[in-house]
């Protein structure tokens, strides 16, 4: 996926992949992306990345594998 100017879908997607697999809050990816890329996610790419982050947050803790016991 990829937008014309690489800062609204391109970012979401970033921020998305901060927010899951770097347990970075909502704020926290957005601003990142912001230093790395100026005007990044804006509106509603903001307003999507932090409901996103309430969803995930409220999921139970998944249950320890047997691999890793």
């Amino acid at each position: 996926v990829h937008c014309q100017a690489g800062l609204g879908r391109t970012g979401t997607l970033i921020g998305l992949y901060l927010i899951t697999s770097h347990a970075f809050s909502a704020r926290e990816a957005i601003a990142w992306l912001r230093v790395m890329r100026p005007g990044s996610v804006i509106g509603n790419q903001q307003h999507y990345l932090h409901a996103v982050e309430r969803s995930i947050r409220s999921l139970p803790a998944p249950a320890p594998s047997a691999a890793s016991a």
